[in-house]
């Protein structure tokens, strides 16, 4: 098997350009980042600065020159190792991160660093981007003895393992699983009229619509895996228009083979949101509280509260 010299160098853009690690000079380590060609830069810790100062122009040269990073890195690993003379500059140990850092990168080589979107200077925070979602992962100080902290905006929950790549392959796995919920939310943003959240994201798996009139519909799918079955619901608006909602809603047939938005639309006799143009449903001649019927409080919130004085005669929720 192929031996690389430099494990704890890795690229940290797409181009391979720019690489950036740890470097071993007399069994010490530094942290490095060089990129590469004409206009190339080397940036390192202040040991290792120091260390350069005096093979400056050299080392500058040979970064120019260099048309791959392996080579640059065993030509300036070799011209600081000449240049020390003093036994003090050199330890007789690794520093203790050495182990673990090597770990994460082996762990990150069976993954692909194709999936790594961001990493930090000291390797313990990880951003993956896997099939346009995001996976942060933080290493805590005793890694791999301890499992490390996920946060995924995905519809279940990932079970922390010591393995790195088990929890990205999981993750992977998780999102396929749920690809058709994820079109099922994806068509309900696009013709309808969503309310909240308004940024949603793939945990999300709720929304709120605006049907017209001032009323709205909380939607939820309880069962990710089965999108498409009936969800549950909450109408909000007028104690009238309501009541004609839920009627509609309870004798209308939904139909599993089509999208949410038809039969949204088919039940409650709407227009896709495109089609909407500019009506402005404020000049409705139902509107007794202009607070109770605001989609859209002053703060950009959506009023939960109905009005007590006057919930009885105008405001019913379900």
């Amino acid at each position: 098997m192929h031996k690389v010299p430099f494990p704890l160098i890795i690229p940290i853009e797409e181009e391979k350009k720019i690489y950036k690690g740890y470097i071993p000079i007399h069994k010490q380590e530094y942290l490095i980042q060089v990129q590469l060609g004409p206009g190339g830069q080397l940036f390192g810790t202040k040991e290792l600065n120091e260390l350069i100062d005096n093979k400056k122009t050299l080392i500058e040269n040979k970064l120019h020159e260099a048309k791959d990073i392996m080579t640059f890195l065993l030509e300036f690993k070799e011209i600081i190792e000449e240049s020390i003379t003093s036994e003090s500059n050199k330890t007789t140990t690794f520093q203790p991160m050495s182990s673990k850092i090597s770990h994460i990168y082996q762990e990150l080589s069976i993954i692909g660093f194709d999936k790594v979107h961001y990493m930090s200077e000291t390797m313990d925070e990880i951003l993956f981007k896997i099939i346009y979602h995001e996976l942060k992962v933080t290493l805590p100080s005793n890694y791999p003895f301890v499992p490390p902290q996920i946060i995924a905006y995905i519809p279940t929950q990932i079970e922390s393992s010591l393995s790195i790549a088990d929890i990205v392959n999981r993750h992977e796995q998780i999102i396929r699983q749920h690809q058709k919920l994820f079109d099922c939310l994806d068509d309900l943003d696009k013709h309808m009229r969503i309310l909240e959240p308004e940024k949603p994201n793939r945990s999300d798996t709720w929304r709120k619509i605006a049907l017209g009139h001032h009323c709205s519909l909380y939607l939820e799918i309880t069962d990710p895996m089965s999108p498409f079955d009936k969800p549950q619901i909450r109408l909000f608006g007028s104690e009238k228009r309501v009541e004609n909602l839920r009627k509609a809603w309870d004798h209308t047939f939904w139909d599993k083979e089509v999208a949410l938005h038809v039969n949204l639309l088919n039940i409650f006799q709407l227009v896709p949101d495109e089609k909407q143009g500019q009506e402005d449903y404020t000049n409705t001649t139902d509107i007794e509280c202009g607070i109770c019927y605001s989609y859209k409080l002053e703060n950009g919130e959506a009023p939960e509260t109905i009005l007590a004085a006057i919930q009885s005669k105008y405001n019913t929720e379900f």
